[in-house]
């Protein structure tokens, strides 16, 4: 059973397989405390990115709050997937997708902990390539796994206009970030071949992430899938962006942790907790 937010009924979605029970009325009254969960999400946003206004012209200051930020906010989503992943059975789509997800935002905390360790303890700045790259590496692998699933299940949905418009926007994205970010890295006569792979693995990653997203949100935007899908569709799709802005600004000499590529993190990360959050709120609902 693939549980939803929507109206008190069940329908089968064209294409899951999987009867949708929905267990939140429209138009029924949110109670006292049903804000806390986004308004803290929002709260701790809106702190990040004053903090990293206020701190715009100290680099020490920016460093710092980047790296707190960002192995913060990705423990706080993995803490969420955690309780979410205990209320679903694991068998199902929706189990899966969250186990993965899950897998995803580990990696990612891991990854931020240890580039927070390379600064902060040993004064390595802006430690790439280093140990770090692989928990990262292995988060596309587990991301990308996470949305194929839902994305599989639906493909039947597809029409020759989702197909037109998903390949045109393909085109655009690969040729765009090809030419501004492959093309320097293979052209880079200093690195050596597998710190060259090592670099494209980052655009590449976040070109299949974006594309990944549009493509279901092509699909999805009209199914009953609910909100939680859209929240982790819009948390992919703003790593994705950020991942592509880190490259470029990394191999460019220029990025600097804790800059407002990082704020893109820090939306990405809230978004991914805030999703499981639904997903938990959800399955108390059909208690």
């Amino acid at each position: 059973m693939l549980l939803v937010a929507c109206n008190e009924s069940a329908v089968v979605v064209p294409g899951l397989g999987d009867k949708i029970k929905y267990v939140v009325r429209v138009g029924t009254p949110m109670k006292r405390g049903e804000y806390a969960g986004p308004g803290i999400f929002f709260v701790l946003f809106i702190v990040a990115f004053a903090l990293t206004l206020l701190q715009s012209g100290d680099e020490r200051g920016l460093q710092v709050v980047g790296d707190v930020f960002y192995v913060l906010f990705s423990g706080i989503a993995a803490v969420m997937g955690f309780f979410a992943l205990r209320r679903f059975n694991r068998s199902t789509l929706l189990g899966k997708t969250l186990l993965f997800v899950e897998i995803a935002v580990v990696l990612e905390f891991i990854a931020g902990f240890v580039w927070m360790v390379y600064q902060e303890v040993f004064g390595i700045i802006d430690p790439f390539p280093s140990l770090a790259d692989i928990p990262w590496v292995l988060f596309y692998v587990a991301a990308i796994i996470a949305f194929v699933y839902p994305l599989r299940k639906v493909a039947q949905r597809m029409t020759a206009k989702h197909v037109a418009v998903w390949v045109v926007v393909a085109i655009a994205l690969c040729a765009i970030v090809f030419n501004t970010i492959i093309v320097p890295i293979i052209s880079d006569v200093e690195s050596t071949f597998w710190l060259k792979v090592l670099s494209a693995v980052y655009p590449i990653g976040g070109v299949l992430l974006l594309l990944v997203a549009f493509a279901l949100f092509l699909l999805l935007r009209n199914t009953a899938l609910g909100p939680s899908f859209l929240v982790f569709v819009l948390a992919i799709a703003s790593y994705g962006v950020a991942d592509l802005l880190f490259t470029y600004t990394e191999y460019a000499g220029t990025y600097q942790t804790g800059s407002f590529i990082d704020v893109l993190y820090y939306l990405a990360q809230l978004m991914f907790a805030y999703g499981f959050y639904l997903q938990i709120e959800t399955s108390r609902n059909a208690e």
